[in-house]
Parts: structure tokens; C-alpha cells; sequence
């Protein structure tokens, strides 16, 4: 666990090369003093515990450069801590140096990944789902993420937790109550009241629990899989797709043995764009150990695509009707997209009679990487169903359905089987199964934690934040 007395420094800002504005954050006992040491003169007391002044920093070889000075004291920061920002140019290497010089000082050192926001959770500003949110603000790869992470910063997620931590605790004291005063004839609370309540509680568990529909957590980028027979023009598609020439085209079946990976932005949203090996047939001639290997890393990647892009030769596709529909019906499902590749080598005449007897059950896209044509509408197609995805995701950012799904269901059978003994004489494990909710809803909070789980969560941060 890093030291929570001292004062730490870091680059706040966006990294780089020729930033307009750079921030620098300092947070710790020390932050004044620190700024003292370059130079800036802070007001003694201005009459407010928050307030802002422009000043100059001094620093060795550079002489004086303006700043602006943004200052917290009383607790009445982002971290809980006496804290202050320098707002100045945003060159990078300046920046550097401003963090060089800080640290210099003696009154302050470099802060962790991660380390401001463990101070703010440490002081009470934020609970762990809220930092959690602030790395998924920084993490986020569309609108849809970005808000559900601002909504869950805000507190959307923390709030109907901890009022159902109260709730729980309220319950919990009744019948603690009870336990007290057994030999008494006094009822604090009725069974009919606890198991009313215990019902109110499981249902704001199971809503919490269906809006973590989304699978795998959300934060790893969709895979689209190009994936055909060889030599069809697989990769020359992804370089089209791609704007570069990263795979290899040749006239050859086999050229690709491995897969290859890029990152395709869609507007708002991004996937990750695989190139895979050609499917030769079972029945093919004698394949080679190369290739039946490359032919398994294709498959391992066409399993783990979550958009497959099924690749057809036009040319080849249109003359061989009939078995086109058979490999259709055997390979198409969800969300796969239907790709007829290099049909600038079929004539307009024969793709017109094609398309109109061709059921229109799969939307076939006509590509061709040498015209272009059929790129964008792939592109716009890719991002169709990425932003479909994204209408149906869930509304908590991914770290925290990974840390917390566990601990919501663990809760919710607890409140479950609490509730089943309610108006019997087994009033003890009421409580005990209370106490087990709690207990869970405390892990997904921060109010239990181990210092380990709070280095796996602050570890992924960026330094500054």
C-alpha cells in the first residue's frame, strides 16, 4: 500500500508532444510548500478553502513562466487533501521538467498509477465503484461507454448500494433487537415487515444483477474475422479496410500462415480487424503441416470472433449457385456479414441477374479491394452492429461487473434464503444470512477491502489520475 502522508506529484493532462495546456496535480501536506520552493507565492488566506490566482513558475535554465494556480485546502479536494494544480504550457518536455523540479523540492515525489484516486477513495470521496468509473471514463471507446462510466462516477451505481446496505443494516438492528429482548414480550419488527423488506432488497440486487448483461465485462475490443477459402482476397480486403499494406497479397494460395490483427475505428466505435488463413477443404490435396496449423489458428480465431466476416470470390460464388446457399446455411449465423470479394472480375450483366434471384435472407456485401468499392458500406455495416451492441450493454463499465457479479449473486441468494425462514423460529440465521448480504455489498463498495484488492484495481491507472 503506498503512504498516504506525504505529497505526490504527476502530469494530469493528456500526453502530448505540443499541448496547448498542461496540468500538473499535487496533492499532500506539502503541496503549498512545494509550490513555494518554484517560485509562486500563495495567498496566506484569501477567505475561501478553494480558490484559483495566475503566478509564475520558476524554473532552472527556463527563467519564469506563467501559470495558473488552482488551490484546495481543508479537505475540499478531489483526494480529500491539501492539493493544487498548475495549469501552463503543455509541451511534454516542460512538463518533465516541471515534475523533476517538484520533486527536487523535497517536498513532494512522483505519485503511483492509480494514486489520487486511491487517496480520494481512501478519504470517502469516492467508493470503489466510482473509482472504478474513473478509469472507465479514461478507458471508454464510444459514447455508450463513456456515459455509463460518467453515470457511474456520478454515483449511479454507489447510491442504490448504499441505501440497500442501510436498509439491510436497518433490518438487521430489528431483529438484533429481538434477540435482546427474547424473554420480553416485545416485537420490534413483524415477520410479515422483515420478509417484505428482505423481497424490496432481492429485487434491487436482481435489477443490479440484469444490468451486468453485457458479456466479458465490456472493455475488449469487438473482433471482426475475415475468414474464407484461400486466395480470395482476404488480406487484400484488410489492407483496403486498414489503409495499409500490413498483409501480405500474393497469387498464391497460402500466402497467410498466421493471422494478422489491426485496429479499425468506425466513427464512434472500434474493433479489432483479424486476417486469417484460407479454409482449405477437407477433401483438398495433402495440405501440409504448415498449413493444417495455420488452418487451426484460423479457426481458434473464427471461435473467438464476435462479428465473423465470411469471404466469398464473386466470381466463384455467383457460377456455383446452388453450393453458395449449402455453405451458406452450414457457416451463417448472428451477427456474420456476407462478403463477395473481388467482383470488379465479374461483369455488372451477371451480377445483376445474380442479385435479383438471390433471397434476400442474407444482405450480401460486393466488395473489391482493387476499385474500393464495398469498403465504406462494410465499414458502415461493421459499425451498424457495433453500435447495436452498445444500445443493449449494460450501464456499469466492465471492471466493476468483472469484480462485483460474484459478490451481487452471492448476496442475492443470502437475501433469498433469508426471507424462506422468515416466520419460523430460525430468527438467528435470518441474521446470519443478512450479515453474509452485507458482508458482499461492503466488498463491492470499499467498506471491506484487502490491500490487495486495492492494488488491483489502482494498479491499472494511468500515473495522475
Amino acid at each position: 500500500m503506498y503512504p498516504l502522508e506525504d505529497t505526490i506529484c504527476a502530469i494530469a493532462s493528456a500526453r502530448s508532444k505540443g499541448g496547448l495546456r498542461g496540468i500538473v496535480r499535487l496533492s499532500g501536506p506539502e503541496s503549498e510548500e512545494a509550490l513555494n520552493a518554484l517560485g509562486v507565492c500563495v495567498p496566506e488566506d484569501p477567505g475561501k478553502r478553494a480558490f484559483l490566482f495566475d503566478s509564475e513558475i520558476r524554473l532552472e535554465n527556463l527563467g519564469k513562466l506563467p501559470a495558473r494556480i488552482y488551490v484546495w485546502r481543508g479537505g475540499k479536494s478531489y483526494t480529500g487533501q491539501n492539493a493544487a494544480e498548475i495549469h501552463t504550457h503543455g509541451v511534454l518536455p516542460f512538463l518533465e521538467k516541471l515534475i523533476a523540479a517538484l520533486c527536487e523540492t523535497g517536498h513532494a515525489r512522483l505519485a503511483q498509477p492509480g494514486e489520487f484516486t486511491l487517496r480520494a477513495f481512501l478519504s470517502g470521496r469516492l467508493d470503489l465503484t466510482q473509482a472504478e468509473a474513473v478509469l472507465g471514463t479514461i478507458d471508454a471507446q464510444n459514447p455508450k461507454k463513456l456515459n455509463a462510466a460518467l453515470h457511474q462516477l456520478a454515483g449511479g451505481l454507489a447510491h442504490p448500494l448504499h441505501d440497500l446496505r442501510a436498509r439491510l443494516f436497518d433490518l438487521l438492528g430489528h431483529l438484533e433487537a429481538g434477540f435482546d429482548f427474547a424473554d420480553e414480550d416485545i416485537e420490534f419488527i413483524s415477520s410479515e415487515e422483515i420478509a417484505r423488506g428482505l423481497r424490496d432488497c432481492a429485487g434491487v440486487v436482481s435489477g443490479i444483477l440484469a444490468k451486468m448483461r453485457s458479456r466479458g465485462g465490456g472493455e475488449i475490443l469487438a473482433r471482426a474475422v475475415l475468414y474464407g477459402s484461400p486466395n480470395i482476397g482476404k488480406s487484400a480486403l484488410f489492407n483496403a479496410l486498414t489503409g495499409t499494406e500490413n498483409a501480405l497479397v500474393f497469387d498464391r494460395p497460402g500466402t497467410t500462415r498466421d493471422y494478422l490483427c489491426a485496429t479499425l475505428s468506425l466513427g464512434d466505435f472500434t474493433c479489432q480487424l483479424v486476417d486469417t488463413a484460407g479454409d482449405f477443404d477437407s477433401d483438398a490435396q495433402e495440405i501440409g503441416v504448415l498449413n493444417e496449423r495455420s488452418q487451426e489458428l484460423a479457426r481458434t480465431q473464427r471461435e473467438l470472433a464476435d462479428v465473423p466476416l465470411y469471404c466469398f470470390d464473386a466470381a466463384e460464388f455467383v457460377q456455383s449457385r446452388p453450393e453458395a446457399l449449402r455453405r451458406l446455411r452450414e457457416k451463417i449465423s448472428g451477427d456474420a456479414v456476407v462478403i463477395l470479394t473481388r467482383c470488379d472480375l465479374l461483369s455488372p450483366e451477371k451480377r445483376e441477374v445474380f442479385q435479383k434471384s438471390f433471397p434476400e435472407k442474407w444482405r450480401l456485401l460486393w466488395t473489391s479491394a482493387k476499385t474500393r468499392e464495398g469498403v465504406d458500406a462494410l465499414k458502415t455495416r461493421l459499425g451498424q452492429i457495433l453500435e447495436e451492441r452498445a444500445n443493449d450493454e449494460s450501464d456499469v463499465v466492465g471492471a466493476t461487473q468483472t469484480r462485483c457479479r460474484a459478490s451481487l449473486q452471492t448476496a442475492l441468494e443470502s437475501l433469498e434464503r433469508a426471507e424462506m425462514l422468515c416466520g419460523t423460529e430460525f430468527q438467528e440465521l435470518i441474521a446470519t444470512e443478512i450479515r453474509t448480504a452485507l458482508d458482499q455489498i461492503g466488498l463491492m463498495v470499499g467498506a471491506i477491502y484487502t490491500e490487495d484488492l486495492l492494488d488491483s484495481i489502482f494498479s491499472r491507472f494511468c500515473v495522475g489520475k
